[in-house]
């Protein structure tokens, strides 16, 4: 949103996982035609093929990197509960790759939000004051270690996007893994996804 008004330049799609992969979509959607689109239902089930998915969203930012050129940088949301446990030796050299696509704006960011309790090993506390992830050891679980390894670094002009419109002290520079233990931390995540900058160009 821009004040009352839908941003055009957003398209979105999204894919769930477990073995398998799934294309809920069938297709990148305008954000303006997401609006008024059903919400998927998605069922847990099975195991976490991670690699699997982020192979699918390499896919699709290559099909469609012609058309995003004059749009915000693309960015891979990648919401999770559950442990990497199939396919994950090529996850690293996958995530480089889609980090290789860039448009005039920048090159494509990689978010993690990962749903779970008492992941980090002193707890965030105050969203609002929170400066992320600094320190990959602070983290309990090597899954989501490997997470923090494959997020982007926040860049300053997120940070600047999320302290001006929505008051969060996120470090720039910090992974964007949001490791979401609350519904505040959650509401930050989501914030963090939509924090671009209104006009092309991004440190």
């Amino acid at each position: 949103m821009r004040g009352n008004a839908i941003s055009p330049r957003y398209h979105v799609s999204m894919i769930a996982y477990n073995e398998d992969v799934e294309d809920l979509f069938g297709k990148v959607c305008s954000i303006s035609e997401l609006e008024s689109m059903r919400i998927p239902t998605i069922t847990p089930a099975g195991r976490t093929n991670t690699e699997a998915a982020f192979a699918a969203a390499l896919q699709y930012l290559r099909h469609y990197e012609h058309e995003f050129q004059d749009g915000p940088a693309p960015m891979v949301c990648h919401l999770t509960d559950g442990e990497i446990n199939e396919g994950s030796t090529n996850l690293t050299d996958i995530c480089n790759e889609i980090r290789s696509i860039s448009n005039r704006d920048g090159s494509t960011l990689i978010q993690n939000i990962y749903i779970g309790d008492s992941l980090l090993r002193t707890p965030i506390g105050d969203a609002r004051t929170w400066p992320g992830v600094l320190d990959r050891s602070t983290i309990k679980e090597t899954h989501v270690q490997h997470l923090y390894d494959i997020s982007s670094p926040l860049p300053e002009s997120y940070a600047k996007v999320l302290a001006e419109t929505e008051g969060y002290c996120l470090q720039h520079g910090t992974p964007m893994l949001i490791p979401a233990e609350t519904p505040g931390i959650v509401e930050l995540a989501f914030a963090m996804s939509g924090a671009t900058p209104f006009k092309s160009g991004r440190d």
